[in-house]
């Protein structure tokens, strides 16, 4: 399939954001470590350091979070694979356009209700609006909100 992609931002309605982004890492040094200070240096190293951030994008497939890290030449290079798009440029253009995500403490608790309606509709063949309006009433349940619109 090499060459037969491409990258473009999502699709966007009036003013509204055209990126997204769901997801992350972090790390943690337990405070049982035998050297937590060395650990903590270690994972600053790692992780705040472009050219770490650039090779781990370049051997893992991980795009950083380090923005620093996005002025590395990999971030310029065309891809092979998207017929010589730039497409790490473009992922590093739309990064800054990314509105924030502010979770309730019901997320957790709506995502499983979420996921479990998508696999409902997607790999057991239910009708995908019957499905999401049963998620939206297990949701309202399970959290005591009212459903929207």
């Amino acid at each position: 399939l090499s060459g037969r992609f491409g990258v473009v931002p999502l699709p966007a309605f009036g003013d509204s954001a055209r990126t997204a982004a769901n997801g992350g890492s972090n790390l943690a040094v337990p405070a049982q470590a035998k050297n937590p200070t060395l650990a903590a240096d270690f994972a600053a190293w790692v992780l705040a350091d472009p050219t770490n951030q650039a090779s781990m994008m370049e051997n893992e497939g991980l795009f950083p979070s380090y923005l620093p890290a996005l002025s590395e030449p990999i971030f310029t290079e065309s891809s092979e694979y998207f017929g010589g798009q730039k497409v790490y440029e473009l992922f590093a253009e739309q990064t800054g356009k990314i509105p924030p995500v502010n979770y309730t403490s019901d997320a957790a608790k709506a995502s499983d209700i979420v996921g479990n309606a998508v696999v409902a509709a997607v790999l057991n063949g239910k009708d995908p609006k019957a499905v999401l309006d049963d998620a939206a009433q297990q949701i309202a349940t399970a959290t005591g909100r009212q459903i929207a619109g």
